[in-house]
């Protein structure tokens, strides 16, 4: 496949690098293709993350995921493209995930506290169940009496 005349002189060097790296198994190429767009995909993960070690490792399983399905990428459209859908989506399916925990685990929070409470209700009366108890007691011995 030749190179697309509709890429920009960018795209076209990617377009380059990524046929080294399928055709050749080039590990320079894969190596170029990271250096030019890690800075650029790990500052668009720490926008969205807004935590430098969460968009550190999704920066690295974004090019691990671009570069297992290098294959795919079609030159319809430039590399960058391609690989900041790929971090899109990504990220999107982290913050799904991360939210879904959160949530679970605020979940098993309120569980424990209400669990806690309701032991701490059931050991001691609180003032107002002491006070009715013992006005039944002596409503009791007005009785008895």
């Amino acid at each position: 496949m030749g190179i697309k005349s509709n890429l920009t002189t960018k795209g076209k060097r990617d377009y380059k690098l990524i046929q080294r790296a399928l055709n050749e198994g080039d590990q320079k190429a894969y190596a170029e293709l990271l250096e030019y767009y890690r800075d650029p995909l790990y500052f668009r993960m720490l926008k969205i993350t807004q935590n430098p070690d969460d968009a550190e490792d999704l920066t690295i399983e974004v090019f691990a995921k671009a570069f297992k399905n290098l294959k795919q990428y079609a030159p319809d459209y430039a590399f960058s493209t391609w690989l900041f859908a790929i971090a899109n989506n990504h990220a999107i399916d982290f913050t799904r995930n991360k939210n879904r925990n959160l949530a679970r685990k605020n979940e098993r929070d309120e569980k424990v506290e209400k669990s806690h409470h309701s032991k701490v209700a059931s050991e001691t009366p609180d003032p107002e169940e002491l006070f009715i108890r013992s006005q039944k007691v002596e409503m009791i011995h007005e009785v008895v009496d």
